[in-house]
C-alpha cells in the first residue's frame, strides 16, 4: 500500500513539474522579441504574357534575415530583408517577320528573317525590403500572411536560336530569293545575345503555412519548415522600345537578339513558390522563444 501511495505522488510531482516547466517554457515562447534567419528555394517564373509564347518557371530560391514580435500565445507580427532570385524562360518556338528595304541597285524588297527555336531565359535578382507578415500558430502548427517589395538588383535574359535564315522577295518577282550570299540571303547558326533588363519594383503578396519541427528543449534553437507563395502583384515590366532583332545597316544578314522581356509584352508579374526553412535565434532582449508543443 506504502509502495502505492509512493508511486502515486511520484507521478503527481512529476506531472505537476512538468506542467511548470512547460508554462515558464510557454510565456518564454510567445512572449516578446525573437530573431530568425530563413532560406527558400522552389519555382519562380517571370510570366511574360505574350500571346501563343509559353512562359516556363525555372529554379528561384531567396535568403533573409527578420525580427518578430509575438503577442501572446496565437498572435506574432514579423519584418525583415530578404535577396531572391527569380530565373524564368521562355518554351522554344518558331517565327519569323519581314522588312522593307532597298537593295544595293537601289530597288524597292522585302527581306524576310526565319528564326528556329528561338528562346530566352531570365535572371532577375531583387532585395525584398520589409517584407512584413502577421502570424497565427496553433499548437506545432503556424500560418502568416503578409506583403514585400522587391527592389531591383540586376536582371539579365539569354536570347537564343538555332538559326536564321534570311530571303528577298520583290514584287515584280515570283518566289522569295534564297540561298545567295552576295545579296544577303543566306543562313545563320546558333545565334547568342545576353542583354541587360530592366524591371520595375514588385510588389507582392505573401503566404505561408508550415509547422514546428524542433523539440522544445531549453538548450535548442526552434526550427521550422513550411510551404511559401510570393505572388507579384505588379506589373515590372520596363520596356526598352527595342524590336525583337536589330539589323545591321551595312550588312542586313546580321542581327543582334533583343530580350524579349524588354521589348515586348504589356505585362510581366513574378511568382515564387517552394519548401522554405526558419531557424530561431535567442534575442538579446529576452530569452530564447520556443515553439509550444505542450497541451493546455
Amino acid at each position: 500500500m506504502n509502495c502505492q501511495l509512493f508511486k502515486l505522488v511520484a507521478l503527481i510531482m512529476i506531472t505537476c513539474s512538468q506542467q511548470v516547466m512547460a508554462q515558464r517554457y510557454y510565456a518564454d515562447r510567445h512572449k516578446g522579441h525573437r530573431l530568425f534567419t530563413w532560406v527558400g528555394i522552389g519555382y519562380s517564373r517571370l510570366d511574360l504574357h505574350l500571346n501563343d509564347i509559353s512562359t516556363l518557371g525555372y529554379a528561384g530560391g531567396s535568403l533573409g534575415v527578420g525580427y518578430g514580435y509575438s503577442f501572446g500565445e496565437r498572435w506574432s507580427i514579423n519584418a525583415g530583408v530578404e535577396y531572391a532570385q527569380l530565373s524564368s524562360s521562355v518554351k522554344p518556338f518558331n517565327f519569323a517577320m519581314e522588312v522593307e528595304m532597298l537593295d544595293t541597285e537601289e530597288m524597292p524588297f522585302v527581306m524576310r528573317y526565319d528564326f528556329s527555336r528561338y528562346r530566352e531565359r531570365q535572371h532577375a535578382h531583387y532585395i525584398n525590403v520589409l517584407p512584413l507578415s502577421v502570424e497565427y500558430a496553433r499548437g506545432k502548427f503556424y500560418c502568416a500572411a503578409g506583403a514585400k517589395a522587391g527592389l531591383l538588383l540586376s536582371a539579365t535574359a539569354v536570347t537564343t536560336a538555332s538559326y536564321m535564315e534570311t530571303a528577298g522577295k520583290y514584287p515584280q518577282y515570283i518566289g522569295n530569293f534564297k540561298e545567295m550570299p552576295e545579296h544577303f540571303f543566306t543562313k545563320n547558326y546558333n545565334l547568342q545575345a545576353k542583354n541587360r533588363v530592366r524591371f520595375g519594383v514588385n510588389l507582392m503578396a505573401s503566404a505561408e503555412v508550415g509547422m514546428n519541427i524542433a523539440r522544445s528543449a531549453p538548450k535548442r534553437d526552434p526550427l521550422r519548415v513550411a510551404l511559401f507563395c510570393d505572388y507579384g502583384l505588379s506589373n515590372i515590366r520596363q520596356s526598352s522600345g527595342k524590336a525583337r532583332i536589330t539589323i545591321n545597316e551595312a550588312n542586313p544578314a546580321i542581327v543582334s537578339l533583343n530580350d524579349l522581356a524588354g521589348s515586348e509584352p504589356l505585362r510581366i508579374a513574378s511568382l515564387l513558390v517552394g519548401l522554405k526553412l526558419t531557424v530561431f535565434f535567442k534575442s538579446p532582449a529576452t530569452k530564447r522563444i520556443y515553439p509550444c508543443f505542450c497541451d493546455h
